[in-house]
């Protein structure tokens, strides 16, 4: 599906049954015939929506429509519709549309603050939400939504982790808030209570591998890399194909010193992922480590060539051309590139002011290198070049 189909709509947390319009939900269906028929189409539409075929889910929301114009469900399936083809200012006009129809609708405010997260309108999000949560105190994904936008938004994990306990108490068993609560407990510096929901959400969803894949990043930012291992592993049995699983657990390979076994993962990840530029990026390091640095500079390029934006290849090949004097003026451009794309990394300016200092632009060199300087002055290296070239 699309990108925008986390997005919308609360179509799937309506469950069955059709909504009807504020002032006439107490009358039974059975004495609206035409309201069983809009229905009829109304789940037609939910199927189309789940199989992707957005054509056949317009055409039932549209039918249902027909049959009852004020239908607020069928109005926000097609704008659903609208955020799957990427249409957002139609799909924000649909559920305007929807909110005049039912103004007191928690799932018509819900999908509106998601379409304002997307938006990056924070504060309109967390209106959204909070205003979900005034008309449904038991509406668990809205509490999981204000808890996303404090732990990824405002940085306040305290606050997520709030937010995430009551969404669990409204439903236990969703493994999703489990892992948001763990990925916040770690945030919050409790690794404890993190790897316990970690575990927990791993044990609700036996198919997911992202709680393992996080616990074990956990563990090996603790550098227990043999229990990092492990949950690596976990991981991989749950999917064999995932990447990120499989990534990370030749990064751990690499920090446990067998650095044979990750190179042969590394490579066998490149041959699945042929225009994948990270499992590249991380082999080239290893081959910068390693000092074999006619490879690192070829995977380096290989990533570049795949992804522009790469800033730390771009760092980092500039570093190995600049040992070769032939290359310099090489070197110079792809540090420019990486300073350019990360204009906060002390490192990069280091990396640009010496590569100047040898070019023989002192003026230029000093700038660079007092700016990497006042980035980052604890770094005894980068004073020490700036000392020896500009004091």
């Amino acid at each position: 599906m699309s990108k925008y189909i986390s997005i919308l709509i609360g179509l799937f947390l309506l469950g069955n049954a059709f909504a009807l319009p504020i002032g006439v939900k107490d009358v039974p269906v059975a004495t609206h015939p035409p309201i069983e028929k809009a229905n009829e189409f109304y789940q037609k539409g939910l199927e189309a929506l789940v199989n992707n075929n957005l054509l056949k889910a317009e055409q039932a929301f549209n039918q249902s429509l027909e049959i009852y114009p004020d239908a607020a469900n069928a109005i926000l399936g097609l704008a659903e519709v609208e955020f799957n083809r990427g249409a957002l200012t139609k799909a924000k006009s649909l559920l305007d549309k929807a909110l005049i129809v039912e103004p007191r609708n928690a799932h018509i405010h819900m999908t509106l603050g998601r379409y304002f997260r997307l938006q990056k309108l924070h504060k309109r999000a967390m209106d959204s939400f909070q205003k979900t949560i005034q008309l449904d105190n038991n509406f668990a994904v809205a509490y999981v939504a204000i808890g996303d936008l404090h732990l990824m938004v405002f940085n306040e994990p305290s606050k997520a982790i709030d937010n995430y306990k009551k969404a669990i108490v409204i439903d236990p068993q969703n493994a999703a808030s489990h892992y948001a609560l763990g990925i916040a407990f770690h945030k919050n510096k409790d690794d404890i209570n993190a790897t316990q929901e970690l575990e927990k959400s791993a044990q609700l969803d036996k198919t997911n591998p992202l709680p393992y894949i996080e616990t074990a990043r956990i563990y090996q930012a603790q550098g227990k890399a043999d229990n990092a291992l492990q949950y690596a592993e976990k991981a991989i049995e749950r999917q064999p194909n995932s990447l990120s699983g499989n990534l990370l657990y030749a990064d751990i390979l690499v920090r446990l010193g067998r650095v044979n076994d990750a190179e042969r993962e590394y490579l066998k990840l490149i041959k699945a992922n042929e225009k994948g530029p990270v499992p590249r990026e991380s082999l080239a390091m290893l081959y910068q480590q390693l000092g074999k640095l006619d490879k690192a500079e070829k995977y380096y390029r290989s990533v570049i060539s795949l992804r522009k934006s790469s800033a730390l290849s771009s760092n980092n090949l500039a570093w190995l051309l600049a040992g070769k004097e032939k290359t310099l003026e090489e070197a110079l451009g792809f540090a420019q590139n990486a300073v350019m794309l990360r204009p906060e990394n002390a490192d990069y300016y280091d990396t640009l002011g010496s590569i100047q200092q040898k070019l023989g632009a002192l003026k230029e060199a000093c700038k660079n290198l007092s700016k990497a300087v006042s980035l980052d002055p604890g770094s005894a290296s980068i004073h020490e070049r700036w000392a020896m070239y500009c004091k």
